[in-house]
Order: structure tokens, then sequence, then C-alpha cells
């Protein structure tokens, strides 16, 4: 008797889009934060310098509990970001400040947004829906400012969407309160405790729910609640009382009166009311075109809601989110268009679920074609970035003098002052910041004295008449070390006082002149 031996059958393993597309969604991102990174930068621009001066006041004068700016006004937020930033700086940076190291939590912080609405859309609208509103979030206006903008804001999105999904999920399956209440936590830290009430906005959809008789699991409070609160409370009010016994009363006036109840309701910054008109008129505009989208897909749920009750619990929770953000946000009389970024997530999500809606059937049935479109609108998003950042945001002037102050910096360095020696008037901090200094800024009544005094000491001004005047009737000498300009304009000088001349082995003076046309390319 014959026996034959059956060969086993090998496993024909077949390609997973649904698998390889986070690694499309993180290489799109890279390519995006490396795009504005490498590219021009606006650090003058958009109150950057004052997080870069409180990470720089962690990273050279540790102060870690609460930090002050170069004016010495203590910060007005709390210092999640700031942490965040001076890790990135002390570990990738080895202590030394740069672009990347400042920018590297609004990058992580993007990218986290984009999987988290992936993860909360895909195991019920679909891995399609939650790829694409994963992707129009990260290829988008908004996408592209914040993830290279040295503020609080892109954090504060992340951490308010990581609050609103755990949130959803502990709903969904009766389980996970604590993590909902940790991730508050982090969002107070990062902003406040306005995180919080952004978060849960989306919970008001139960009573939507309710109304209309659709079945839904039901919210129990319970004893791990209570512990949650807890966890919550001890992170953030810890901290608070913490930089209270640091900063005392200075710490009051300028995080609750000035920051929270200012913002809130000073007339300073608009007119009450105001911003139920522009909270969403700036959620359209700055996630524009997705925008429109997601809200053609709000007007399509209203009028048709899905008949799988997990689907239309998601639609309801994403839309009641949007909703009482914009009524929280506008309920403010600081209005500021970054601030609506925690609302882009579940907008991006809905535009997602849109465009599926329209894409035809073969490349919805052929998962590799799917992907492909996927990368394609990606792809072509990064194109559009790249000839915005070389045709209009290189030529802005903002750019351009935030380049000049780099090359200002490399000059100071190649002619090996002592930075020891250096002080700064009236001039951008971004100069501290492309030197890795943190020192406070003179003040007038501080500049004729060190003019005079006999220790060596260099000055950065950026008014020679102004710096001129504080000296007095009867003025000690000085020499201007270093002269720059800008388009035939006096940007800076770098002064020396007479014992800093007298000590230096070189009396040469310097003059640079930069130009705006050619300065990123010099």
């Amino acid at each position: 008797m014959k026996h034959h031996n059956k060969k086993p059958k090998q496993e024909v393993r077949t390609f997973s889009a649904e698998k390889f597309f986070p690694l499309i969604l993180v290489l799109i991102t890279s390519m995006l934060f490396m795009i504005k990174v490498v590219g021009p930068s606006n650090l003058l621009d958009n109150d950057q310098e004052r997080p870069a001066a409180y990470t720089l006041d962690v990273t050279v004068n540790h102060h870690w509990v609460c930090q002050t700016d170069q004016t010495g006004d203590i910060t007005s937020k709390p210092p999640l970001y700031t942490w965040l930033a001076a890790v990135s700086t002390l570990t990738l940076g080895k202590g030394k400040i740069s672009l990347v190291t400042l920018y590297l939590p609004c990058f992580l912080s993007v990218l986290g947004c984009a999987f988290l609405i992936y993860l909360l859309g895909r195991p019920v609208l679909g891995w399609q829906t939650a790829a694409f509103g994963a992707m129009v979030l990260v290829v988008s206006p908004m996408g592209m400012k914040m993830v290279a903008l040295a503020r609080t804001d892109p954090l504060f999105a992340f951490t308010i969407t990581l609050t609103a999904v755990l949130g959803y999920n502990a709903w969904t399956r009766g389980k996970g309160w604590i993590w909902f209440w940790l991730a508050a936590a982090l969002s107070a830290l990062t902003k406040g405790p306005l995180g919080l009430l952004l978060a849960s906005g989306g919970f008001l959809s139960y009573f939507w729910n309710k109304k209309t008789q659709l079945e839904q699991p039901r919210i129990k409070i319970s004893w791990r609640w209570l512990l949650g609160i807890i966890l919550f409370l001890i992170p953030t009010l810890g901290w608070f009382l913490l930089a209270y016994h640091v900063e005392g009363e200075a710490l009051i006036n300028k995080m609750i009166k000035s920051e929270l109840v200012g913002h809130a309701v000073s007339s300073h910054y608009g007119i009450p009311g105001q911003g139920f008109v522009l909270a969403p008129l700036y959620l359209i505009s700055r996630f524009l075109p997705w925008s429109l989208l997601g809200l053609a897909e709000c007007v399509l749920i209203f009028r048709k809601p899905a008949e799988d009750p997990k689907v239309r619990r998601l639609e309801r929770f994403l839309i009641a989110w949007i909703i009482a953000g914009v009524i929280i946000l506008g309920m403010g009389t600081h209005q500021r268009g970054d601030l609506i970024l925690p609302l882009v997530p579940p907008l991006a999500l809905l535009a997602g679920r849109f465009i599926v809606r329209w894409i035809p059937a073969k490349l919805k049935e052929n998962p590799v074609y799917f992907l492909r479109v996927v990368g394609f609108t990606g792809a072509l998003g990064l194109t559009l970035i790249m000839t915005y950042n070389q045709l209009i945001f290189a030529k802005q002037k903002v750019t351009a003098r935030t380049k000049a102050v780099e090359k200002m910096a490399s000059n100071i360095i190649e002619a090996k002052y002592d930075l020891n020696q250096l002080h700064h008037y009236k001039t951008p901090f971004a100069l501290q910041f492309f030197l890795n200094t943190m020192t406070l800024e003179t003040r007038p009544e501080e500049v004729a004295p060190l003019m005079r005094s006999d220790t060596p000491c260099l000055l950065t001004v950026r008014n020679l008449e102004e710096f001129e005047k504080l000296l007095g009737e009867d003025p000690p000498s000085y020499r201007i070390a270093y002269r720059w300009y800008l388009d035939d304009e006096p940007i800076m000088y770098l002064i020396a006082n007479d014992a800093s001349t007298r000590n230096a082995s070189s009396l040469t003076s310097y003059t640079r002149r930069f130009k705006s046309s050619t300065i990123h390319t010099e």
C-alpha cells in the first residue's frame, strides 16, 4: 500500500488595508511636521515667544512648578505643555532648545487627535469613515497650523478628545470611568477646568436619546466616580496649591482673575455675546473645506438618522459635542480662531463619513484602491501645504523677521561673545530662544547703570534713539558692536559698555544686512 505524503497547505497572507492605514497616517503627519519645522518659521507670531520662555525657564532656571517669561510675569496657563516641551528639550535636545523640541508636543497632539477619532469611529462607523476623518483632520488648515504652534491649543484639543473618547467608551461599556477622570486631569493641567466641560458636551446626547426613546446604556454613578474625581483633584489641585506656595497672590491674580474670569466676562476682549457668532464662524472658516462636508453630514443625520442604535448614538454624541462646545466657547468675550480646535475632531469624523457616502462603491469594495484614495488625499494636502509655505507663508514679514533673529543669534555665537554678559532691552525673546538663554529683560531704569558699570556687559536694543535717551544728559561711553538691518531698516543693535570695550581683544564693529526676498535661502 502506497502512502502519499500530502504537503501542508501554506497560509496565504492577504494585504490588510485597515492595518496599513495607521502607518500612512503617521507618515503624512510626520512629513507635515518636517515641512513646518524645516521651512520658514513664525515664532515671532501668535504669542509663541512666551511658551518658549516658559520652557527655557524650566530647562535653564529649573523652575518646574511655576514659570515666568522674560519680563518676570508668571505663566497664565497650567504647565503641562511647558513640561512636555522641557522634557523634549532635555532629552532629545540634550538641554538645547530648538523648533523641533518646542513643537514636538504639538505634533504628537495632532497625531493623537487623528488616532483617537479613528479609534472612536472604526468600530461603529467602519474603518473607512474613521480613516478619512483622521486624514482630513491632519491635512487641513487647522492641522497644518497646529502641528507646529508653540501654544497650549494643540495639547488642549488632544486632552479634550482623549477625555471625550474615553468617556464615550466608558458610557457604552459601563466601565472605565476612572480613565475618563484621569484624562480630564491632563486637560485641566493644560488649560484649566474648561477642558472637562468641553469634553463632556457630547453626553448631552443622553437626553436627546431619552426623549426619542433610543436604546442606550445607562450612565451609572458609582463609587468609581468618586475615586475618579479624587484622582482628578490630586494632580490638579495639588499642582495649584504648590504653585500658590511658590508664587502667592500673583498666581491668583494672573491665572484666576485675569485669565479664567477675565477671558470669560471682561469687556476688554470684546462685546458680550459676540462669541455666539464668532465661534461657529471660526469653526467653519478654520477647517475649510472639510467643515462644509461635516455640516452637510449633520444635515443628513437630522433628515435621516441611522437605523442602527449604536451608529445613531455616536452620531448624536458627535453633534452634541460640537453644539455644546460652540455654546460654551461662545459665552466668553475672549475670542480667537485657534480656541475652536477642540471641536474640529468630531467635525472631522462627520466629514469623513460624508466623503465615504459619496465614494463610488467599487473603491469602497476594494480596500487597496480605497487606501490609495486616502493616501492620495494626504499627499494632495501635503502638496498644497508645501505650495502655500513657499508662495505665501515664506513671504510674510513675520517669517522674514524670525529668520533674521535666528541669523542674529548665529552672528553673536560666531563672534564668540560671552553670553553671560548679554542683556536685552525690548528685543524679541526669539533671540534668547535661538541662543538657548533665559534672562530677565533689562528695565528702562537699569539701562544707564548697566552702561556705566565696571563689569563688562553687552546689551541688545531695537530702538537706538530710545536707548540714548535712557542714558541721560551725561551719557557714558559705549560702542555699537553689531548692527543688523532688514530691508535697509535697522532692526537691532548690540551695544558694548566701556568696561567691555576696554577688555575686548578686538574693537571690530560688524554690520549685517538682510533682504526679506532672499533671507530664507542665504
